[in-house]
């Protein structure tokens, strides 16, 4: 994509002067959902947003995940954001990315047609005295319950459904554009051009 341009798949229905087209209104979430990258993501969605409230802000996710506190800020931000957050997966789409690109504007989530997405069942290495352990433990299985709710809510499915995506085993669960289509993460496919 372009500076200034929006993606070609995206049907906008503003159709008047635009104003300055050299803003470009693209972010990108690509690497890791860390600290610095979720800053710079959240930093241009309210700067976008003060420079224009109802034009759509597009985030493009490319990660193979991150950490889920991260993950937990830019979702919060994207709800919080009063321009429409319309997200883009490219490429791997996995872990927290699924939560992130499931959380924008419905009708307007787009995958790429050869991109595919991994989620899978939280993890953490649970270490110190059994004290700690039982606390960790607990709060792991409270943040893991958390995201499967908030992943049901976007995808209109029901925690139990979202739950089944990784148990009984707790594997990784690995889908191409078509499964994340069908299952809700995303609203439609961007497909090569001049394809049906």
């Amino acid at each position: 994509m372009s500076k200034g341009r929006e993606p070609e798949d995206a049907d906008d229905s503003d159709d008047g002067d635009d104003g300055d087209e050299s803003e470009s209104r693209t972010l990108f979430l690509i690497g890791d959902v860390e600290e610095k990258t979720v800053k710079s993501v959240i930093t241009g969605l309210f700067r976008l947003a003060e420079v224009d409230l109802l034009k759509p802000i597009y985030l493009v996710v490319n990660t193979y995940g991150g950490e889920v506190d991260e993950a937990f800020a830019l979702y919060d931000a994207m709800q919080f954001c009063p321009a429409p957050v319309r997200t883009i997966g490219l490429g791997k789409v996995m872990s927290a990315g699924c939560l992130i690109l499931a959380a924008g504007q419905k009708g307007h989530r787009m995958l790429g047609e050869y991109s595919r997405l991994m989620y899978h069942a939280g993890w953490d290495n649970v270490g110190g005295d059994i004290v700690q352990q039982e606390t960790k433990l607990h709060e792991f299985k409270r943040t893991e319950r958390l995201y499967d709710s908030l992943l049901a809510t976007e995808t209109g499915h029901t925690l139990e459904e979202v739950e089944a995506l990784y148990k009984p085993h707790r594997l990784d669960r690995y889908m191409d554009a078509s499964e994340a289509l069908a299952f809700g993460f995303v609203d439609k496919l961007i497909r090569r051009k001049g394809s049906a």
